[in-house]
């Protein structure tokens, strides 16, 4: 079993919908990674590999993320 990362299903959606309008930087794809992670909960080296992308790619946006936005909640 893979260990949950600590990015794995911290925002409602409601929470993800109102960072969006901040995300306009990141690619769509990156976006919807981090959905991914952050909402539904899924380990974030499956949805990396599932974009055929590597874990830093994901990380680099899930840290940016967590850091701007979600641990000054």
């Amino acid at each position: 079993m893979m260990k949950k990362s600590g990015y794995q299903g911290i925002l409602t959606q409601e929470q993800y919908d109102a960072l969006l309008p901040a995300l306009t930087n990141f690619s769509e794809e990156r976006k919807e990674a981090c959905y991914l992670v952050m909402v539904k909960g899924l380990p974030a080296t499956e949805v990396a590999n599932q974009f055929s992308k590597t874990r830093q790619w994901l990380n680099d946006v899930l840290i940016k993320i967590y850091d701007k936005y979600v641990q000054v909640n």
